[in-house]
């Protein structure tokens, strides 16, 4: 099958089943004993389409789960930055500026 075929089929098969299940809907109101068969098909053709989709869910959902164990996260060591004298020359103290014009 090609790649995003059962994607589509299974969307195809859940519209189907609602609109099956819509004429059941407008033939059970006419007293029609075709309202039956109709519902079938819907209920039918939705647990196809759902089971299509779900498939198509699981196996992406296994695709990205052995694409994030196969990362190769880069390993940047952040200490090397923190270790570097230029960072601790900054002040972090916050005080208000008239403070610090009578500490001086």
């Amino acid at each position: 099958m090609l790649k995003k075929s059962k994607l589509i089929i299974g969307a195809t098969f859940i519209a189907q089943a609602f609109s099956c299940l819509v004429l059941g809907l407008i033939y059970m109101k006419s007293n029609k004993s075709l309202s039956k068969t109709c519902f079938a098909l819907g209920c039918v053709g939705g647990l196809a389409g759902g089971a299509l989709l779900f498939d198509e869910y699981r196996k992406q959902l296994k695709l990205r789960r052995e694409y994030l164990e196969d990362y190769d996260y880069p390993e940047d060591d952040f200490e090397d930055f923190f270790e570097d004298e230029s960072v601790d020359d900054i002040d972090c103290s916050i005080q208000e500026p008239d403070e610090e014009k009578e500490e001086q």
